[in-house]
């Protein structure tokens, strides 16, 4: 079964799911209703996704082996908890004093240096 139209629902430039919620991310205000709210709109027309009638804030993806059903009541905050590692040390290694300062690593975020430390 060629799944290309779910990996593009998912994925997708602009109309995908992930592409959705980073706009959403950009927008401090925007909650979870909102966010579905969006998605619905967006990916009405899709045969892939659905909106499943007890909820307002889940949608349901028909995947190859079935449908799977998603509650959004996390996913703006789930999607701004992440700084790529390869990001951090760009930003850490900055000639701005301030900027690399905001992304210095942690002891949590350094990589183990052959197990020092380790207790």
């Amino acid at each position: 079964m060629d799944n290309q139209d779910v990996l593009d629902l998912i994925e997708k430039k602009t109309t995908g799911i992930i592409s959705i919620l980073d706009e959403a991310c950009m927008f401090p205000a925007t909650t979870h209703e909102q966010f579905a709210q969006k998605l619905y709109t967006a990916l009405k027309d899709s045969r892939r996704f659905s909106k499943p009638k007890t909820s307002m804030t889940a949608f349901t993806l028909t995947h190859y082996a079935g449908e799977v059903t998603y509650e959004c009541d996390t996913f703006i905050e789930k999607n701004k908890d992440f700084v790529v590692a390869e990001h951090q040390a760009v930003l850490a290694a900055s000639q701005l004093k301030l900027l690399a300062g905001v992304f210095e690593p942690t002891p949590d975020t350094k990589p183990d240096a052959g197990g020092a430390g380790a207790g």
